[in-house]
């Protein structure tokens, strides 16, 4: 038996998916909508509310590159190193056709 998950999405994990996305939006979404509320009136909720469901529409369909550049990102190259090796170890354990592109990105802010 392979234990890498299926290289395509499955439905039913797509729809998983989905459905701890929107729970996430409600419960949070929800917490923002009434600090908002209790800050700007209707309004601030209602524009809130508005700005969450565009997020949540728009969000899957930004390309990662787009995110890297956004968070200035340098791209590993694939060298020799111990990095690289490691993704080609990675990549070759899932099954993976390619070698992923590795991006990283130096921050002062802990992760």
């Amino acid at each position: 038996m392979n234990p890498a998950p299926e290289l395509t999405p499955q439905p039913d994990h797509q729809r998983r998916n989905l459905r701890q996305s929107v729970v996430l939006l409600v419960g949070i979404g929800s917490i923002l909508v009434l600090a908002t509320a209790l800050v700007w009136g209707a309004f601030g909720a209602l524009l809130t509310a508005a700005v969450l469901a565009g997020v949540f529409v728009l969000a899957p369909r930004v390309p990662p590159h787009a995110v890297m550049r956004l968070y200035r990102a340098t791209r590993v190259p694939q060298d020799d190193g111990q990095l690289a090796s490691l993704v080609d170890v990675l990549a070759s354990r899932a099954g993976l056709k390619n070698r992923p592109a590795l991006s990283v990105n130096i921050s002062r802010s802990l992760s």
